[in-house]
Parts: structure tokens; sequence; C-alpha cells
């Protein structure tokens, strides 16, 4: 196949997806699986490679079609808790914060602004209003 240890050194402890040949003929690639884990060490027969909740498995060097470096899992977002919006900045909050088109908030006054920002459900937007309540421990999302 394409992949050579000495391409694949730099990786070693990293997360990694391979693609492995599943074809039963070695001269044609018929299937392949792809299977994440983080290499471990490898030489010029093969790899290991340390899969979440299984453990480490060998996969001969013969079989790797290809590798890519598994890119970074983002990170858990928190809503952000904001003062009450007063009057004046009510438009430009909503500009900023609710992407409200400018050429509604050219029409609006801070009263108008005021209540249509009110009629928003903030419940699972990125921010909310007033004091932050307590977190809620032991019990899941939702409950």
């Amino acid at each position: 196949m394409g992949v050579k240890a000495s391409d694949l050194k730099d990786l070693i402890g990293k997360p990694v997806i391979l693609q492995i040949d599943t074809s039963e003929d070695d001269d044609t690639i018929d299937d392949f699986i792809e299977v994440v884990g983080k290499l471990e060490t490898l030489n010029e027969y093969g790899v290991v490679l340390k899969i979440r909740e299984v453990g480490p498995i060998m996969y001969p060097m013969a079989k790797i079609i290809d590798v890519e470096v598994e890119e970074k899992r983002p990170g858990r977002i928190t809503k952000r808790w904001l003062s009450n919006t007063e009057r004046p900045h009510v438009r430009q909050h909503l500009a900023d914060r609710h992407g409200v088109p400018m050429t509604i908030l050219n029409i609006l006054d801070s009263r108008a602004a005021e209540e249509y920002h009110g009629n928003i459900k903030h419940d699972d937007l990125g921010h909310g209003h007033g004091e932050k309540p307590p977190a809620r421990r032991g019990r899941p999302p939702g409950s």
C-alpha cells in the first residue's frame, strides 16, 4: 500500500484515523474501514492503535491505506449570562447577539426593540439575561 512506518513516526501519541483495507485480495482495494484511536507505537510491520473503550489493537502496515490526524473535538459551549439589556442599548444588542438585520432595527424605536427582544426565547441561546441560575448538580440536562 502507500503508507510506510517512516511516514507515521511524527504521529506517535496523537489521535489518528486509519483507513484499513478489508479486502481478501492483496492486489486490489475492494473495501476498507476507518478506525479512530491514539497511535501508540509502530514498526515496519504494523502499528498499535489504542481505541477508546476497546484497548490496543495491532494493524499490519500492508493493510493501511491512509492515515490522517483526527481533529480535536470542540469543547462544550456554556451559556453566558448578561445583565438585563437597558432600553437605549436593546437595538444594538439585537444586532450583536441575535443577528437581527439592520433594515429592521433602523425602523424600530427603543420601546419596540425592547418588546421585540422580550418575545425572543433565550432558553437554547448562547446567552441569557439576569442572574445566573444555580448549578443543577446530579441531574441530567433538561430534567
